[in-house]
C-alpha cells in the first residue's frame, strides 16, 4: 500500500478521534456548571418574561460563583419536584431553602441569603390557636408538597392534608372549609386578582417563626465536589457585605 493511499485510510479515524475527543470536552464543560434550581417565585428570585431572575438570592447567587470564577445555569421548578430532580441527579442546589432540620442537612446549606418569615394562614373569625396541642391534634392542615413547612408538619404530628402546588387552589379550600390552616411563606403577591381580593376578605395570615434562607446544595454535589461549599460559604458572607 502506497503513503498516499495509507494516509487517506488514517484520515477518517484521525477525524473521528477528533471529534470524540471534542465531544468529550463539551460534555465535561457543560457537567461543570452547577445545576441550580429555584420556585421563581417571591422576593429571592422571580423569574422576568425573557427568562432571567431577579431578587435577592439570585443577585448573591451570581455573585458568589462569579467571586470563585465557577459557571452555573439557573432554572426554575416547583417544589414538588425538587425530590425527583434530587434523585435523578439533575439538581445540585436549590434555593430558597430555610435552615431547618438535622445537621446533616444544615451543613449543606450556605446562608443566609435573607431571612423568610413562614406563617398560618386561616380562616377569619375562627379564632383558632395555632399554638396550641388542641391545633396539632385536630386541624386539617397542609404546606406545598416537597417544601419544608410540609417538613415541619410531619415532623412535628400535625393532621396533614393532601398539598397542592396552586396558591389559588389553597385560599379555595381554607375558605370552604376543607383545611383549617395552611403554613407557608407569603404568596399573596402570585395570586390571582380575584383569589387575593378573597384572601384579604376572607383569611388572616398568623406568624409562625422567621427563619434564615440559604442555597441549599445536594448530598451528592457535597461528596463529589469536596472544599466547595466552605469556598462559597466565604465568596457568599463576601457579597453579603
Amino acid at each position: 500500500m502506497g503513503i498516499r493511499a495509507y494516509i487517506s485510510l488514517l484520515r477518517p479515524l484521525f477525524w473521528a478521534s477528533v471529534l470524540c475527543c471534542f465531544g468529550f470536552m463539551v460534555s465535561a464543560a457543560a457537567s461543570d456548571q452547577v445545576r441550580v434550581f429555584t420556585h421563581g417565585e417571591g422576593t429571592f428570585a422571580s423569574r422576568l418574561k425573557d427568562g432571567s431572575f431577579e431578587g435577592q438570592g439570585a443577585d448573591l447567587l451570581r455573585c458568589s460563583m462569579r467571586a470563585l470564577n465557577q459557571p452555573f445555569v439557573l432554572n426554575q421548578a416547583t417544589m414538588a419536584r425538587k425530590p425527583r430532580l434530587t434523585n435523578s441527579g439533575a439538581l445540585d442546589a436549590w434555593f430558597p431553602s430555610l435552615v431547618f432540620g438535622p445537621s446533616e442537612r444544615v451543613n449543606r446549606i450556605a446562608y443566609p441569603i435573607g431571612s423568610m418569615p413562614i406563617y398560618w394562614y386561616v380562616l377569619k373569625g375562627n379564632e383558632v390557636d395555632t399554638s396550641s396541642e388542641e391545633f396539632v391534634r385536630t386541624a386539617k392542615v397542609s404546606a406545598f408538597p416537597g417544601s419544608t413547612p410540609e417538613s415541619i408538619l410531619r415532623s412535628s404530628g400535625y393532621h396533614i392534608q393532601t398539598g397542592t402546588d396552586d396558591e389559588n387552589i389553597v385560599v379555595l379550600k381554607l375558605i370552604d372549609g376543607q383545611l383549617d390552616g395552611f403554613l407557608s411563606a407569603s404568596f399573596e403577591d402570585i395570586l390571582k386578582p380575584r383569589t387575593k381580593a378573597l384572601l384579604v376578605s376572607r383569611i388572616e395570615r398568623i406568624l409562625y417563626k422567621n427563619f434564615d434562607a440559604g442555597i441549599e446544595f445536594t448530598e451528592n454535589f457535597v461528596r463529589k465536589n469536596p472544599g466547595f461549599l466552605p469556598r462559597f460559604q466565604h465568596a457568599l458572607n463576601t457579597c453579603a457585605e
